[in-house]
């Protein structure tokens, strides 16, 4: 699977990330409870897709992406520079950014590539510049349709 999705080395384990973690108090009861342990697993967990045609496009898609340089690096940089989180809900498609304004930002505060750069310097192992950022889908340039079945 190394050879088929986009690479990235982490600096360190995960596990040493811990200490570094907080937690936010939750506000309006809106987010689910923590609980100590493991998750436990859900059968949709398990669910495999619907309709399997479109994989074999999906991975040469990532595969041309790999081609071009993109890397794990230059997409967390890409979050970082946004101001969004990658699984967090959204309003609108990534590809549909809308810039500083754009409903899925965390803060509307811009930042520098540089501070950029230093937090992914800190999630990456030999991260020296700033990562290759390609042009992928955008509001000019959108994914195909696909069905829902």
């Amino acid at each position: 699977m190394d050879r088929v999705y986009i690479p990235y080395k982490l600096s360190q384990k995960v596990i040493d990330w811990k200490p570094r973690w907080f937690y936010v108090e939750n506000q309006g009861n809106s987010l689910p409870f923590i609980t100590a342990g493991p998750p436990v697993q859900r059968p949709e967990w398990l669910k495999k897709p619907y309709d399997m045609n479109r994989i074999p496009e999906l991975l040469e898609m990532i595969a041309n992406l790999r081609q071009k340089g993109i890397s794990g690096e230059s997409m967390a940089f890409d979050w970082m520079k946004r101001r969004i989180q990658p699984l967090q809900a959204r309003i609108t498609f990534g590809f549909e950014y809308q810039g500083r304004g754009d409903p899925s930002r965390c803060s509307e505060e811009e930042i520098t590539n540089g501070e950029v750069l230093r937090r992914v310097q800190r999630l990456f192992d030999k991260v020296e510049h700033v990562p290759q950022l390609l042009n992928t889908f955008s509001v000019l340039n959108p994914p195909k349709e696909v069905s829902a079945k």
